[in-house]
C-alpha cells in the first residue's frame, strides 16, 4: 500500500473557484516534488534563516510546519506602519539619476522583543523607494555586501536583457553591477527584488525586496493624493522562530504549495497600525509574499475604489469591496476615510483563504481633520487594447504542471544554456497558459514586455485585469490567453511561476528576442 499524507489546499483558490479542502498525495509523489531539483539551493548561515533542500523525514518535518503554521499570530497593532525612506539619487547629469544601493545584512523589528537578522536593500527591510520619473534613466549601481551571489530584478521593469536580473546574472560577494532603467513605460507601481536563481525565495523571505515607482507628470495632473497621502505598503507572510528569527525551509511540502508563514506583515512590521487624517489617500499595495494570495478589504465594509494595476493606471476608477492580489501582483487604491470620525479605527482585512488564514493586515486609526484637495476623476488613462489581428503568433501554448514529481511548463525545466523560444523583435504574440495542476493556482510573470490579457477561462477578465499586467494568477484547471508586443531590446529573458519555490525548482523557462 503507498503511503500517503493530507495536506491542506484551502490556498487553492481564484476568484470564485475553490478546490477541495485537501487532497491525498502520495510519499512519492511529494518527495520527488520537493527533492528532485535541489541543485542551486544552499545554506544560508547569517541569523535563523534555513534554505534546506533534503529532509532525513519530511513527514515529521510536515507535521511540525502544520503545527507551525496553525499557531497563527494574533494581530498586535502595537507599532506604526514604518514608510519606507526614498532613496535619493547620489549624482544628477544629462545620462538620468545616478543612485548607490548595498546589499548587506542588518536587522529589523517585524515583532515585539529581539532584533530580526535580515538581509535588506541598504541593510533594511524593505529596501527603500526608489522614484523614477517617465522618459528619465534611472541608473543603479548595485554592490553585493553579502557572503553569497545575489542580484535585482526590477519587476515589472522594461529594461535592456544586461537589467534585467536574469537568474544568472549575479553579483559576487563584494562585487558591483551597474543596473540602467531608461523608464520608457507607464507611470506605475512596480518593485525590484533579488532573482538568482534557486535562492529568489530564500533571498526574498529574508528581506530583499522593496518598491520602485515611476512617476508620470500626466499622472500628476489627476489630483489624485499625494506626498504623505501617497503610501506604498509592501505584505508578506513570514515564519519566526522563538527568538524572532526568520525560519526558512525548503522540503517536500513547501516545494509543493510555496512557503507560507503564519505571521502578516505590512512593511516589514506584524500588524501594524497606521494614523491617517479623515480624508483620501492612495495606498501601493504590493503582495511581496513567496506564494500566498491576499484578498484585502476594509473591516466595516466600506469600498475601495481601485485606480491602478500592475504596471499602469486603469482606464476608470473601479469600486470594489475586496482586492485581489495573486503573489507579485500590486494594486493602487484609494480610501476615503472622510466619513469616519475622529478617534474611530477600521482595519484592512486580508479575505483570502489560504492556510494558515491570515485576517488582519494593518489598522487605520483617525487621529484629525484635515483638507482635502485631491479627487478622483472618472478618467483615468487611455488603454488602448491591442487588437488581435495583429498577433504574428496566435497561439504560443504554455502548460504549467506536476510531471513526473517536477514543476515543469510544457514538461520541462530550466536549463540556463537552452532557448525555449525565439521571438522576433517588433512582433506581437498571443500566449494561452494552462494550468494543469487541479488543486493551486499559478501567478506567470512576463519578464521584459507587459501584457494584456484577453481571456480567462474563455470569459473577458475582471475589470482589475483590463490594465497593463506583468503577472496574472492561472486558475486551478483553467487557462488564459495573453497578448503582448516585443519591442525595444533584443537578448535573452526568462518568464516563470511567480511561486517562489516553484521557480526555485526550476519552473521557468526563457526566451530569446532576436532582431
Amino acid at each position: 500500500m503507498v503511503n500517503s499524507i493530507q495536506i491542506p489546499v484551502r490556498d487553492f483558490c481564484y476568484r470564485g473557484v475553490r478546490a477541495r479542502r485537501s487532497r491525498l498525495i502520495t510519499r512519492r509523489q511529494l518527495l520527488e516534488g520537493g527533492l528532485a531539483a535541489t541543485g542551486g539551493l544552499a545554506v544560508l548561515g547569517a541569523g535563523h534563516l534555513r534554505a534546506e533542500a533534503e529532509d532525513q523525514n519530511p513527514w515529521a518535518r510536515l507535521a511540525d510546519k502544520t503545527a507551525s503554521y496553525g499557531a497563527v499570530r494574533p494581530p498586535s497593532f502595537a507599532r506604526a506602519l514604518p514608510i519606507p525612506p526614498v532613496k535619493r539619487p547620489t549624482r544628477t547629469g544629462p545620462q538620468g539619476d545616478e543612485i548607490d544601493l548595498v546589499l548587506c545584512p542588518g536587522s529589523g523589528q517585524p515583532l515585539p522583543g529581539a532584533a530580526t537578522p535580515i538581509l535588506g536593500f541598504d541593510g533594511i527591510w524593505p529596501g527603500p523607494t526608489i522614484l523614477a520619473t517617465r522618459g528619465r534613466p534611472t541608473l543603479v549601481t548595485v554592490k553585493n555586501g553579502l557572503g553569497e551571489s545575489a542580484n535585482v530584478h526590477n519587476h515589472g521593469h522594461h529594461a535592456p536583457a544586461t537589467s534585467d536580473g536574469h537568474p544568472l546574472h549575479t553579483i559576487k560577494p563584494g562585487e558591483s553591477r551597474l543596473y540602467t532603467y531608461p523608464n520608457n513605460q507607464t507611470g506605475g507601481t512596480y518593485w525590484y527584488h533579488d532573482h538568482t536563481f534557486g535562492l529568489t525565495g530564500a533571498h526574498l523571505f529574508r528581506g530583499l525586496g522593496a518598491l520602485y515607482i515611476i512617476r508620470d507628470p500626466a499622472e500628476d495632473a489627476l489630483g489624485l493624493p499625494t506626498g504623505e497621502h501617497d503610501v506604498p505598503i509592501l505584505i508578506q507572510d513570514r515564519l519566526f522562530d522563538a527568538n524572532n528569527g526568520l525560519e526558512y525551509t525548503v522540503d517536500a511540502g513547501t516545494t509543493f504549495t510555496g512557503v507560507l508563514g503564519n505571521t502578516l506583515c505590512a512593511n516589514g512590521v506584524h500588524t501594524p497600525f497606521f494614523q491617517v487624517a479623515a480624508r483620501r489617500y492612495r495606498f501601493r499595495f504590493v503582495n511581496g509574499a513567496n506564494s500566498r494570495n491576499l484578498r484585502l478589504a476594509l473591516g466595516n465594509g466600506d469600498p475601495i475604489v481601485q485606480i491602478a494595476s500592475d504596471g499602469s493606471l486603469l482606464s476608470a476608477p473601479l469600486i470594489q469591496t475586496s482586492v485581489e492580489l495573486a503573489a507579485s501582483e500590486r494594486a493602487d487604491c484609494i480610501i476615503d476615510f472622510g466619513r469616519l470620525k475622529t478617534g474611530s479605527s477600521v482595519v484592512l482585512r486580508n479575505l483570502d483563504p489560504t492556510w494558515p488564514e491570515l485576517p488582519d493586515v494593518l489598522r487605520f486609526d483617525v487621529v484629525r481633520r484635515e483638507n482635502d484637495e485631491s479627487r478622483v476623476p472618472e478618467r483615468l488613462a487611455d488603454v488602448p487594447r491591442i487588437p488581435e489581428h495583429e498577433a504574428v503568433k496566435k497561439h504560443r501554448r504554455l502548460r504549467f504542471q506536476l510531471a513526473d514529481g517536477k514543476w515543469t511548463i510544457n514538461g520541462l525545466r530550466y536549463d540556463p544554456a537552452r532557448i525555449d523560444f525565439r521571438v522576433k523583435l517588433g512582433t506581437t504574440e498571443i500566449w494561452e497558459i494552462e494550468n494543469g495542476e487541479q488543486t493551486q493556482m499559478h501567478p506567470f510573470h512576463q519578464h521584459m514586455v507587459p501584457f494584456q490579457v484577453l481571456d480567462i477561462n474563455g470569459a473577458p477578465p475582471p475589470p482589475a485585469h483590463r490594465g497593463w499586467k506583468d503577472s496574472v494568477a492561472i486558475p486551478p484547471a483553467g487557462r488564459a490567453r495573453l497578448i503582448m508586443r516585443f519591442y525595444d531590446y533584443t537578448g535573452t529573458y526568462v518568464f516563470h511561476c511567480h511561486k517562489l519555490e516553484h521557480e526555485d525548482h526550476a519552473m521557468m523557462l526563457q526566451q530569446e528576442v532576436v532582431a
